[in-house]
């Protein structure tokens, strides 16, 4: 299969980082939706990554639909989700409040970059950084590192990759935000992961 996208992207990341894990073999194409929009026309013509490309040749979007269908049809690989409804329930509401964060961190990058500065909103910024800082607070009143200092159980899941790629997002893209708003205990999760071999062949900041 084929994976389409940059790992600078958090949602592309976590695809790269769960395949690997789960011992699932694929190839990385790094087209970016800006610098290769011609490239990217022919083989992605929504222009939104990540998409996987199936050994069958079905083309898939959106990171969390993917990991779906990553489980459904690997399942005799390594899992990423808990095996019982309780802890089901808390990685799903952990993922959740991340990618909602993930959301607003996007958007605070682009309206910085992307937007000419005298064209950025200000109270469009100060709304996206207050829902993007209640997220990292309902984030750490959610959160109980286990064994291991993982999230949900003693070994890697889901969970703790898509915190982990969405912490690396902040602290490369919005490095003030990471300084300011992210907790210690987050920063030293994210520290953690990071070390892993995975996660940093895995990396790309630009």
């Amino acid at each position: 299969m084929i994976l389409i996208g940059m790992l600078d992207s958090p949602y592309v990341r976590r695809l790269a980082i769960s395949l690997k894990i789960k011992a699932i073999d694929f190839e990385l194409q790094p087209l970016s939706v800006f610098s290769n929009l011609e490239m990217m026309q022919t083989v992605n013509p929504l222009l939104k990554v990540p998409m996987l490309i199936t050994n069958s040749g079905i083309k898939l979007w959106n990171s969390s639909l993917i990991l779906e269908y990553i489980e459904l049809v690997y399942h005799s690989k390594r899992k990423l989700l808990p095996s019982n409804q309780n802890l089901i329930e808390q990685s799903q509401s952990i993922i959740s409040i991340v990618l909602a964060i993930c959301e607003k961190a996007i958007q605070l990058y682009y309206e910085y970059n992307l937007r000419p500065e005298q064209k950025q909103h200000e109270d469009w910024i100060n709304r996206i950084t207050k829902q993007l800082n209640s997220g990292l607070d309902l984030l750490d009143k959610s959160i109980n590192l286990k064994n291991n200092n993982y999230l949900i159980t003693d070994k890697i899941l889901q969970a703790d990759i898509t915190l982990a790629v969405v912490l690396k997002f902040i602290e490369d893209k919005l490095p003030e935000v990471y300084t300011n708003l992210v907790s210690d205990p987050l920063q030293q999760f994210s520290q953690q992961m990071e070390s892993l071999e995975v996660f940093q062949k895995t990396y790309s900041k630009d």
